[in-house]
């Protein structure tokens, strides 16, 4: 039986969809997981096939394992988990894997030109939005329930979902990641620069405006949903603060969207059109870098689109007093179409199918992928390296122990010392999924 690795990014937003896509598998195949920060430790294991989450990495532990998975003949899958779709950057390839799956033709239409053959890649949607379906609705939390469950009043939820990540980044930190990004990005020169000024900017007004409901409308639930990637120490002060916010932190998109009577976002965020996609009215706030740095078709997305937050507080009356459903038209199946493929709840189930299809196909036998002699200098190099830090790992292991408890300080044990909450995937976090699954009866592939 063939060995499949699939490597998880961020756990809440990209497992589930992972997981499907393994559980369809995992009756051909053995299926294993790994985290995308400890790529070194998976090198020597044993698998024929690994799926990445992207392709776009430069660091020295994404090389050393692409390098040395490549040497040993095994096989490159990358399932993207950032599309990119609304804003002027392009990714640059480490390597161009054995099969690279696309969400949209769109999307495709970058990257052209690096895949001259029909067998490398794949145009099949976005799989996270299988689970914005209503085929799986079952997977779905109970809103009244878990607003019990929560302690908080079931009345009107007014939800946000934010994406300030960067706005919590200290400047040193910032230039850090900006010289990264020179390596993994084509993009305009000030880009970073200004997605930050304009998460900093975001930040604050959405901060004020929270403020400003908690104020004028005491009888809504203001809930927020931090972006996976921020720290979330700054929301927990704020909420401190505040009587009627919560910070909702333990359910997937979905599952948040499902308490949602209306949703706010911010500067062109997936999850508008995922909150539409549930039928959920939707306001957007932007700011000019929107305008700068993304095409016309993304800016216009959202039922309500505001620069200025305070006008939320004119129309909310409104939105509360005639809450009518969100359904899908004719626009948003044009986006559908252009950006993401398909929308029918089968999405995981086709990437299964065509990486069952890849393993059988007979192109696949003659696609072994020769490093070139920088690529195998490099890579010398770094097996030395890393074969030290392994010496090390102990003394690093215990190291980053007594930081994290020491940082952590906290109500549990499932933030990260940057603050993040359950962010990374531990040994069997698919089987719960897997659980899940099965109460649905899927078909085999």
């Amino acid at each position: 039986m063939k060995t499949i690795l699939f490597i998880v990014d961020i756990k809440s937003r990209d497992l589930p969809s992972i997981s499907l896509i393994g559980y369809f598998l995992k009756k051909k195949y053995k299926v294993i997981y790994g985290r995308a920060n400890e790529l070194e430790k998976y090198v020597n294991k044993n698998f024929d096939c690994v799926v990445l989450p992207k392709i776009n990495r430069f660091d020295e532990s994404f090389k050393y394992f692409v390098y040395e998975t490549l040497r040993k003949n095994k096989f490159l899958i990358c399932i993207e988990n950032e599309g990119n779709i609304n804003v002027k950057i392009k990714k640059k390839f480490l390597v161009i894997p054995h099969l690279f799956i696309f969400w949209g033709k769109e999307q495709f239409k970058k990257y052209k030109k690096f895949f001259l053959k029909d067998n490398n890649y794949k145009i099949l949607g976005n799989p996270r939005l299988d689970f914005f379906h209503k085929k799986m609705n079952n997977l779905l939390i109970d809103k009244s329930q878990y607003l019990k469950k929560k302690k908080i009043k079931n009345q009107f939820c007014l939800t946000f979902t934010t994406r300030t990540q960067e706005a919590h980044k200290s400047p040193s930190l910032v230039s850090k990641i900006r010289k990264r990004r020179k390596e993994m990005y084509d993009e305009p020169k000030n880009y970073f620069i200004d997605y930050v000024n304009s998460s900093k900017k975001m930040l604050k007004n959405t901060s004020d405006l929270l403020t400003k409901l908690n104020e004028k409308f005491p009888n809504i639930n203001l809930l927020v949903k931090p972006h996976p990637n921020e720290n979330l120490e700054f929301w927990h002060q704020l909420e401190n603060k505040l009587n009627n916010l919560k910070i909702i932190k333990d359910l997937t998109l979905e599952n948040f969207l499902k308490l949602s009577d209306l949703n706010i976002s911010q500067n062109i965020c997936s999850s508008t059109f995922e909150a539409q996609l549930m039928n959920i009215r939707t306001i957007e706030i932007q700011t000019n870098f929107v305008k700068k740095y993304s095409s016309n078709i993304h800016q216009k997305l959202a039922d309500y689109v505001i620069f200025n937050p305070n006008k939320i507080l004119t129309i909310l009356n409104k939105i509360i007093s005639n809450n009518k459903k969100n359904f899908l038209n004719k626009k948003k199946q044009k986006y559908i179409n252009y950006f993401f493929y398909k929308f029918d709840g089968e999405r995981c189930r086709n990437y299964a199918i065509q990486i069952d299809k890849f393993f059988s196909s007979p192109i696949k036998k003659n696609s072994n992928f020769y490093l070139n002699s920088a690529q195998v200098k490099l890579l010398q190099i770094l097996k030395k390296k890393f074969k030290k830090r392994k010496n090390d790992d102990r003394k690093f292991r215990l190291i980053k122990k007594i930081k994290n408890f020491l940082l952590i300080r906290k109500k549990n044990l499932k933030y990260d010392n940057k603050f993040r909450y359950d962010h990374r995937y531990n040994n069997n976090d698919e089987k719960i999924w897997y659980k899940k699954f099965d109460k649905l009866h899927l078909k085999d592939i």
